[in-house]
């Protein structure tokens, strides 16, 4: 059995619809969520791990997001390490621009961050991206939106 999903989004010079098929779990080996967790609403997830001695590293999330004018992205980012770690998660301007927004350094006594971010009119899929705050350590941020 085939699941559909259909997202569509207007704007005043065009139209574009996106058509997800969602094949059986076997077909393709892809891990899917207990029915309990995936009830009344979709899972938006990720991470992404800062490497030490690197610059920004990037992590998307498991599914895009279609937004609508005046749209605003939430996101819950945990750190999963014990260390400091700068965060940044995109968002969208007000021309369909990508956007960093800076979040503030996460550490082990305080690992958990939330944010929001414009996002509006926008068809992407949630991003982040995480470097140490020191060369010598590193560690993994994972995030919800």
């Amino acid at each position: 059995m085939h699941r559909y999903r259909t997202i569509a989004m207007m704007s005043a010079a065009t139209a574009l619809l996106v058509v997800v098929t969602t094949l059986p779990a076997a077909a393709h080996h892809i891990r899917t969520a207990p029915a309990a967790a995936t009830a009344g609403k979709a899972s938006c997830e990720g991470s992404a791990h800062g490497l030490a001695g690197f610059d920004w590293q990037y992590g998307k999330a498991n599914t895009s997001v279609a937004g609508h004018p005046g749209y605003m992205k939430f996101y819950d980012l945990l750190l999963e390490a014990n260390t400091i770690m700068l965060a940044e998660v995109k968002g969208f301007n007000e021309q369909g621009q990508a956007v960093w927004a800076p979040v503030p350094a996460m550490d082990y006594q305080s690992p958990r961050r939330q944010i929001k971010v414009t996002w509006g009119n926008s068809l992407a899929t949630p991003e982040i991206r995480v470097k140490p705050a020191f060369a010598q350590t590193g560690g993994k941020v994972s995030f919800t939106c």
